[in-house]
């Protein structure tokens, strides 16, 4: 049978008119997912900031700096504390989220000790198996290979797999995370005999936004954000996360890396990720840098007068000259007026951003000496990365740290413990 050629021309004529309309749907997606990123970071920040002042006001209550309070008043403290961390991973979590669903996510690899590695990470969540009542042990070779990873995209999913071990667990539960070699993976198992999942649900661990029913019977709260962004992490280490559970038994958790890898092909890179990755609150400049004749005084421009008044008063308490600056262009005069000894540095600005600032501080022969610290709530490795590399010497995270931990950073910075 023929095909006349008004229609074959037809045919090409509409295949055409259906690629350019999925081309152009496409560009749409891609522009509606590019906004929905902007949004969400430009929101988290918004949402960051009042809760890094909570965090902070809480924190000095708890410290006596307001004067002192009954056991019970310190332990509604100790809660609203927690539940402004809780406000804070949320709002971490829904970025990486976002990130991962719209390939946006940028892993840096650095050559990382995986027995230091997994020991620190058991350490830091020690505090919250005993404050729990649950029993956290390790069983860690001490002869693990290094693998090249993101150390700190890889703490998120351990922090997140053994948090949940401990606090879907019975006070006095167990709780064990365990390291080995098998099969030229390094194999990580975290066990508990915690509330465990049923058979049914078991296939759905691992959804964004699941829960199981045992999980919300146990805690109310929770989006099953944590556990998703974890599963996404691991495939971008080309490993895999596997949960084995019996309800009302416990579950295990296993993580397996592949050794080799990307281990060969990523070496040189880790060399020059390692010295700028985060670690805990804060990333610091490898080398030491020259200071200056100065008087002693600590120039602080951000554009939040709250938290001006209390990193004023923390430093005030300590007997340090403090002086504070609304935006960049004040800070840049005061700066050349009072040659503070160390300038702590918020990245967000009125008129102009952090980073601009800092440029011009390093550009000028007068000021270009003075240690600068960033104290921001910018917190993306790309933007931490780009901080120190501009000169400044460390770069703290606000929602990380406590007006008496930046007072201590900085006073390491002053005498030369940088």
């Amino acid at each position: 049978m023929l095909i006349s050629i008004p229609l074959i021309i037809g045919i090409a004529g509409a295949l055409i008119i259906v690629i350019a309309y999925l081309l152009v749907d496409r560009a749409r997606i891609k522009k509606r997912d590019e906004t929905k990123t902007e949004f969400l970071s430009i929101a988290s920040h918004h949402v960051r900031t009042p809760l890094t002042l909570m965090k902070w006001t809480l924190t000095e209550f708890l410290e006596g700096n307001y004067g002192s309070f009954t056991d019970e008043q310190k332990k509604m403290f100790r809660a609203l504390t927690q539940r402004s961390e809780e406000l804070i991973r949320f709002v971490h979590a829904l970025l990486d989220v976002t990130r991962i669903e719209s390939k946006r996510t940028v892993l840096h690899f650095g050559r990382m000790n995986m027995t230091a590695f997994l020991d620190e990470t058991v350490g830091k969540l020690m505090p919250l198996a005993e404050d729990r009542g649950i029993r956290l042990s390790k069983n860690i070779d001490s002869r693990l290979p290094d693998l090249v990873i993101d150390s700190e995209a890889m703490s998120r999913v351990l922090e997140n797999v053994i948090e949940n071990a401990v606090i879907y667990n019975a006070q006095g539960g167990a709780v064990e995370v365990s390291g080995r070699m098998e099969d030229e993976d390094v194999v990580i198992v975290v066990s508990d005999t915690g509330i465990g999942i049923s058979k049914n649900e078991l296939s759905h661990i691992g959804e964004k936004f699941f829960r199981s029913g045992g999980a919300k019977k146990h805690i109310a709260e929770g989006t099953g954000l944590g556990v998703f962004t974890a599963r996404e992490i691991v495939k971008m280490h080309k490993g895999s996360i596997v949960y084995a559970s019996e309800e009302g038994k416990g579950t295990s958790v296993t993580i397996r890396l592949p050794f080799v890898s990307g281990n060969e092909s990523k070496a040189e890179e880790s060399a020059v990720h390692q010295q700028t990755v985060p670690e805990g609150r804060h990333a610091r400049m490898q080398e030491k840098k020259e200071t200056t004749k100065s008087t002693g005084t600590i120039l602080y421009i951000d554009d939040d007068m709250n938290m001006q008044t209390l990193i004023a008063e923390r430093f005030s308490a300590e007997g340090i000259p403090f002086i504070s600056a609304k935006d960049g262009k004040e800070g840049i005069q005061k700066a050349l007026k009072t040659a503070p000894s160390l300038i702590l540095l918020n990245m967000l600005l009125p008129g102009r951003d952090g980073f601009s600032v800092l440029e011009e501080l390093k550009r000028d022969k007068k000021l270009k000496s003075i240690p600068v610290v960033i104290l921001s709530n910018l917190a993306q490795r790309h933007e931490v990365q780009k901080g120190l590399s501009m000169g400044a010497v460390l770069y703290l995270i606000k929602t990380n740290c406590t007006p008496a931990q930046i007072v201590d950073e900085v006073k390491r910075v002053l005498a030369g413990e940088n």
